[in-house]
């Protein structure tokens, strides 16, 4: 990914080559570039970055500083005074971390900030509140490396050890929970995590100096009215915030048949900005999502482009995009690099990107609100519930030979870091946890050619609709956000469930079926009631994609030695031809790719698969 890189040794002959080696792998396109940002005695702080990506440094005779990302609602002479502020307090000892504090409750954006002291050869870094810029590091006897992508951190391991609990979270979630990484000693930087680095002892400490909570305060406490003008009121607040800072660039709008898309064209229209459209839909069967597309195109005045990939992704490109992301993102994900780089080609790189990538997460019901006394529950929940997207227990089980308990147990301890209470509110955390992991590889995705913004994940909206009891949320609740935004956003019809979001009757009796859907037991049922049906159902023709990746995940598993290490030979490859779901096969293939890059690393050619 693009971004920052750093690197402190103690002693280690050839750090240079190795950082440079590092950032070398870290060269996905053609734009990218390696730079060396600073460069002392066994320090060195660089980037691979595009042209126009946000990457700022600040240095005076003490202190380096540098910002990546963007703070939209802080001007860039107080960014500076605010930071060297913080560097003159972490060299004095003084109250630092209660000032970065109040930094990061105010500041609105997606950054790391690295701050690196000359003389002492302490190093500090922390992120925003919200974590929106993955990123990780590591650290042993010799090195404390940073960086946005894992694989910088590969130069610098000796012998790569994949995390067992992290393979099991993966399969269970599609993540790695907490700080955790498929890498044994590789971890992610949590959302508002101070990471404090001594130079003088080679110690390093870290802590979530604000820390992320669910707890309700206020909730319940205002009407649904009054809950959709302070959403409006922080929605727009946010984004003129963003286009006062990058207004200059010419700004584009990735459209949709959906919702986020268009609450975040209605408000780009709020504040005097007229975007061009982009849409795109790789799959055939969605065609008719188009039509709706160029409906909202039309009734905002917005010239809307339709991009499809100009090839279909090959073996090339499922490695570099899985070896990218570390696999936080399936390989189905690929082809929408080609449209990226499209519009890149297109607009250049000098440009901002609007989504609603994942927004309207934050204004729908979270699955359940019903039968969760306990923590135990919530685990028996997490765990028994079933998902689309996710393996059953039992067969992570069997695939990595671990006992049920095991993974009960884990999940208890993980659930006990959370600082609520009550464990519907932890349920919340956990479902946001899940949400950043997917919305910030995501948005990534987006960027890498160039700068990306969604505005649902803007601090203060993001803290309004926190504090909206979930209770409230549903289509209607969204629909009556979106009428406050601008009522030609309700003309044309919610793709997903072909619903006119002009008929509040309807919706009405629409959000009293989401509500039955958040009890467990209909839930339960319904997932029954659909694979009845599917017994009885007509045998769908063979999917040769499907199968393609079946047999690419079946010799994987058959001819790498390193995933032989972690699963099961006989009980995986009953998983994987039983399976009958793609976005399961594409979870473990994604998977068993990533696994056997790693045991591939310094090969001239990887293996076939």
């Amino acid at each position: 990914m693009v971004g920052v890189n750093a690197l402190i040794t103690s002693g280690v002959s050839n750090y240079h080559e190795k950082f440079s080696d590092a950032q070398s792998t870290m060269l996905h396109y053609p734009p990218y570039r390696a730079n060396i940002l600073f460069e002392d005695t066994c320090v060195l702080i660089g980037s691979t970055a595009y042209e126009h990506y946000p990457i700022t440094c600040f240095e005076d005779p003490i202190f380096f500083i540098v910002l990546e990302g963007m703070i939209y609602n802080i001007d860039d002479t107080t960014i500076r005074k605010d930071l060297f502020a913080i560097a003159n307090e972490l060299h004095d000892r003084g109250l630092f971390k209660e000032t970065i504090t109040r930094f990061l409750t105010h500041a609105d954006g997606e950054f790391v900030i690295l701050i690196y002291n000359k003389q002492t050869r302490d190093l500090c870094v922390f992120n925003d509140a919200l974590g929106r810029l993955p990123f990780f590091w590591y650290m042993d006897d010799e090195i404390v490396a940073f960086s946005r992508e894992i694989k910088f951190m590969h130069s610098f391991i000796g012998q790569i050890t994949f995390n067992r609990s992290a393979l099991m979270e993966y399969l269970l979630y599609g993540f790695a929970l907490g700080e955790r990484t498929l890498i044994k000693g590789v971890e992610r930087l949590l959302p508002a995590t101070l990471l404090m680095y001594r130079g003088s002892n080679h110690n390093l400490s870290k802590e979530q100096v604000l820390p992320l909570t669910f707890e309700p305060e206020e909730k319940d406490r205002k009407s649904p009215r009054e809950n959709i003008q302070d959403l409006r009121r922080s929605f727009l607040e946010g984004l003129r915030n963003r286009v006062e800072k990058l207004g200059s660039k010419k700004a584009l709008i990735s459209l949709s048949g959906g919702l986020d898309s268009r609450a975040t064209l209605a408000g780009l229209t709020a504040c005097g900005v007229k975007p061009k459209g982009v849409t795109y839909d790789t799959a055939p069967e969605n065609a008719r999502e188009l039509e709706y597309t160029q409906q909202i195109a039309d009734l905002f005045g917005v010239p809307l482009t339709h991009l499809t990939p100009s090839k279909e992704p090959d073996h090339e490109d499922y490695l570099r995009y899985v070896a990218m992301f570390d696999a936080a993102q399936p390989i189905g994900l690929a082809n929408v690099v080609n449209i990226e780089e499209q519009i890149m080609l297109h607009e250049g790189s000098d440009i901002v990107y609007y989504t609603g990538l994942y927004g309207g997460e934050l204004l729908r019901y979270l699955n359940v609100t019903s039968g969760l006394g306990s923590d135990e529950d919530l685990v028996q929940f997490l765990l028994t519930t079933p998902d689309q997207y996710r393996y059953a227990h039992e067969k992570v089980c069997a695939m990595l030979q671990i006992s049920e308990d095991e993974i009960r147990q884990h999940l208890r301890a993980h659930i006990a870091t959370y600082p609520e209470k009550d464990p519907y509110t932890k349920y919340i955390h956990f479902k946001f946890e899940m949400d950043y992991k997917w919305a910030g590889p995501g948005e990534d995705r987006n960027r890498l050619f160039f700068w990306t913004i969604t505005p649902f994940y803007s601090r203060g909206f993001f803290s309004t609709a926190y504090a909206i009891d979930e209770h409230k949320k549903n289509t209607l609740f969204f629909r009556n956000f979106l009428y406050s935004l601008d009522p030609r956003t309700c003309i044309v019809d919610y793709y997903n469930t072909k619903m006119p979001l002009t008929n509040p009757l309807r919706l009405r009796i629409y959000g009293l079926a989401e509500k039955a859907v958040r009890n467990p037991w209909i839930r339960w049922l319904g997932w029954q009631a659909v694979h009845f049906k599917k017994q009885f159902s007509t045998p769908k023709r063979p999917d040769s994609e499907k199968e393609k990746m079946r047999t690419m995940a079946l010799d994987l598993l058959e001819e790498s030695v390193r995933i032989k290490e972690y699963f099961s030979i006989p009980a995986t490859r009953d998983v994987i031809r039983a399976e009958e779901d793609r976005g399961k096969l594409q979870r473990i293939l994604t998977l068993f790719i990533y696994i056997d890059l790693i045991d591939c690393r310094g090969c001239s050619t990887h293996k076939k698969f």
